[in-house]
């Protein structure tokens, strides 16, 4: 194989990475049963969930666009896993849900590291097309980063109500 085939795999791993946790991260739907708080805690859940239901699209879109095959089970690092919150206290669902927004931001963040140009150069070779991609994913980077600080923000404000 050579060093470009590498590199254009990786960026497709990278993507069916991001598209499966984006759809897994709209099991926040889920959570909403688990989190009986309301208010800003809803609001920010409910931010969370339609954020990732547009990631996902915006990410299966690309797949597409590429003529990758979307992933109908996890790819390659990834489990099966769901979110289990049982027996967890509100700030500890929070710093999870803030572990799955780390980890979405470095791989968007990945995806623009010069490592990764040859494989997308590779992929998009459309110049104008090439720079729409990146553009996504620097507006992914930002929301992600909008993610971790609500989630942040939800922790703090725990605490604070349970005295933790």
């Amino acid at each position: 194989m050579q060093p470009e085939d590498i590199e254009r795999e990786l960026v497709i791993s990278t993507l069916r990475k991001i598209y499966w946790i984006e759809a897994r991260m709209e099991e926040l739907l889920l959570w909403e049963t688990l989190i009986e708080s309301g208010g800003e805690a809803k609001q920010a859940l409910d931010t969370l969930i339609r954020d990732s239901e547009k990631h996902r699209i915006l990410i299966g879109d690309w797949l597409n666009r590429l003529g990758i095959k979307l992933p109908e089970s996890p790819p390659a690092g990834l489990s099966t896993k769901a979110f289990d919150f049982s027996g967890k206290e509100l700030p500890e669902m929070w710093k999870e849900i803030l572990k799955y927004e780390i980890l979405m931001k470095g791989q968007y963040e990945n995806l623009l590291d010069a490592e990764c140009e040859p494989g997308i150069r590779s992929l998009i070779p459309k110049e104008k097309e090439r720079e729409e991609f990146v553009s996504h994913i620097k507006e992914l980077i930002n929301t992600e980063s909008t993610h971790m600080e609500l989630c942040r923000q939800s922790m703090g404000a725990f605490r604070r109500i349970i005295g933790k």
